[in-house]
C-alpha cells in the first residue's frame, strides 16, 4: 500500500532534486553501462597477462581460489544487498534519516559476521575436498570474502541513495587499474616469482585498495543525508524481512550455475566447457539489463513508497523498451557470428553453437518481459518474487537434467531457456496483479485495481 505523497516534503532535498532532473535516470543507466564496458576492457589485458605468465595449471589454481572467494561472498550476503536497496530508497523517499542510518549500519555488521562465519567454516572443511596444490591460492582468496560481502552492502546502500554511478566505480574502475599496475610492477621488478598464490595476493592488495575507496565514498554519501542524526535500529523487523530476499539470492545463483553443474554431474566435461563458453558470449546481450536494473531498483522503491504508481508504470515500460533496443542488436550479432566467436576460444567449442542461440534467446526474452523481479522486490512483493524464481529453477533443473543427458550442452541450454521463460511469465503475472502495471516492452494500459499477492 502506498504512502501519502506529502511524505516527500520531508525527504532529503538533495535526492529529490537529483532525480527530478530531466534524463537523470537515463544518465545513470548510461553511466553504469559505460563503466561496465570500461571495466571489461581494463580487465582484458590483466587476464591475458596472467594466463600467459602463469600457464594453464597455475592460472587454473588462481581462478579456482578466486571463484571460491566470489561464491562465498555471495553466499554470505544472502540477499541482504537487495533488501538494503529497497530499505534505503524507501527511507530516503520518506525523509527518515534515522532509520536510513540504522539499516545501513545493521547491514554492514550483519554482512561482516556472516562472511567471517562462512569463510571460517569453509577454511575448516576445505582440506577435505580441495587439492593440496590448490590450497595456497584458496587460503589467500578467503581473505576476500568479508570484503566481497561488505562491498555488496556498500553498493546496495549507495544505490538506495541514488548514487548508482558511484556505487560501482571502485570495482569497475579502481580495481582493474590497480590490479594492472600492481601486476606490471611485480613483473617488471621481479619482486616475487609469479605463481597462483602470489597472483592471488596481488589481487587481494588491489581489491583492498578499491575497498578503501568504496568505504570513503559511502561515508560521504551517507553524511549528506544522515549527518548529526542518531541511528534508529529496528533489527527484528529488518531481520524478519530478509528471508525472501535471501531465497531469491540463492535461487538466482543456483540457476546461473545450473547448466555447468548438470553437465559436470553427468560426466560430460567437454559439453560443460562448451556450455560455459556459450554462456560467456551470451552474457554480452544482457549487459544493458544489468545496467538498467541498477538505477531502476532504488527508483522503483522510491516511487512505490510515495504511491506514484503511474510514474512507476511509465518507467517500467521505458526501461523494458530500452533494454530490448540494446539487447536485440547484440543478440543478433552473437547469433550471426557464433562460429567465429566460439572459435576465438579454441577448437572443440563448436558444440556450443546451438546452446549459444538458446541462451541468447533467453536473454532477449528477459529484456522483452522487463525487470519484473526488481519491481516486485522493491514494492513489497519479495515473497512472490521468491516463489516465481523458485518455480523457474525447478523447471530449469528438471528439464535440464532430462534434456542434457541426451543432447549435452544444447539440452542444458534449452532447460535454462525454459526456466527463464517460466519465472519471467510468472513474475510478469504477479506484477500485473499486484501493481496493476505491465512491466514489459508492450506497455499495456494499467489496471484500475491491483490485488496483493
Amino acid at each position: 500500500m502506498g504512502v501519502n505523497v506529502s511524505a516527500s516534503e520531508t525527504a532529503p532535498r538533495i535526492e529529490l532534486r537529483r532525480w527530478a532532473r530531466p534524463g537523470g535516470f537515463a544518465r545513470a543507466a548510461v553511466a553504469t553501462l559505460s563503466m561496465r564496458i570500461a571495466a571489461r576492457a581494463l580487465a582484458l589485458p590483466t587476464a591475458l597477462v596472467l594466463a600467459r605468465v602463469l600457464g594453464p595449471s597455475e592460472y587454473g589454481k588462481y581462478a579456482y581460489g578466486l571463484s571460491w572467494g566470489v561464491a562465498l561472498g555471495v553466499v554470505a550476503v544472502a540477499g541482504l544487498d537487495r533488501y538494503l536497496v529497497k530499505a534505503v530508497a524507501r527511507y530516503t523517499a520518506l525523509g527518515d534519516p534515522a532509520r536510513l542510518r540504522g539499516v545501513a549500519g545493521w547491514g554492514a555488521r550483519t554482512a561482516m559476521l556472516t562472511s567471517l562465519f562462512v569463510a571460517g567454516v569453509f577454511a575448516a572443511i576445505a582440506p577435505l575436498f580441495v587439492g593440496s596444490s590448490f590450497l595456497p591460492a584458496t587460503w589467500i582468496c578467503l581473505a576476500l570474502v568479508p570484503m566481497f560481502a561488505l562491498t555488496n552492502v556498500r553498493q546496495a546502500v549507495m544505490q538506495g541513495l541514488h548514487r548508482v554511478e558511484l556505487s560501482c566505480a571502485p570495482e569497475q574502475i579502481v580495481l582493474p587499474v590497480a590490479l594492472l599496475v600492481l601486476l606490471g610492477a611485480v613483473l617488471a621488478g621481479r619482486i616475487v616469482h609469479l605463481d597462483a598464490a602470489s597472483a592471488a595476493a596481488v589481487n587481494l592488495i588491489a581489491y583492498a585498495l578499491a575497498f578503501v575507496v568504496g568505504v570513503v565514498l559511502v561515508r560521504r554519501s551517507l553524511a549528506a543525508t544522515t549527518e548529526r542524526v542518531s541511528p534508529r535500529r529496528e533489527w527484528r523487523e529488518w531481520t524478519r524481512s530478509l528471508p525472501p530476499f535471501a531465497l531469491v539470492g540463492f535461487v538466482t545463483l543456483a540457476q546461473v550455475q545450473a547448466g555447468v553443474l548438470i553437465l559436470g554431474s553427468l560426466g560430460r566435461a567437454a559439453d560443460a566447457g562448451a556450455y560455459q563458453v556459450a554462456g560467456r558470449i551470451a552474457e554480452v546481450a544482457s549487459v544493458a539489463l544489468v545496467a538498467i536494473n541498477a538505477p531502476l531498483a532504488p527508483r522503483a522503491a522510491h516511487l512505490f513508497a510515495l504511491g506514484r504508481r503511474g510514474e512507476l508504470a511509465g518507467l517500467a515500460t521505458r526501461t523494458a523498451r530500452a533494454g530490448v533496443a540494446v539487447c536485440l542488436p547484440l543478440a543478433l550479432l552473437a547469433v550471426v557470428f557464433r562460429g567465429p566467436l566460439l572459435g576465438l576460444f579454441g577448437s572443440g567449442y563448436g558444440a556450443g553453437a546451438t546452446a549459444l542461440v538458446l541462451l541468447v534467446c533467453a536473454q532477449l526474452f528477459s529484456a522483452l518481459i522487463g525487470s519484473v523481479g526488481v519491481l516486485l522486490m522493491m514494492s513489497g512483493g519479495e515473497r512472490a518474487a521468491a516463489a516465481g524464481f523458485t518455480a523457474g529453477l525447478l523447471v530449469c533443473v528438471g528439464s535440464g537434467i532430462a534434456l542434457a543427458s541426451h543432447y549435452g550442452a544444447t539440452g542444458a541450454a534449452l532447460g535454462q531457456l525454459l526456466g527463464i521463460v517460466c519465472w519471467n511469465v510468472v513474475l510478469w503475472i504477479f506484477v500485473r496483479r499486484r501493481l496493476g502495471i505491465d512491466a514489459s516492452a508492450l506497455g499495456l494500459p494499467p489496471r484500475k485495481e491491483a490485488a496483493r499477492v
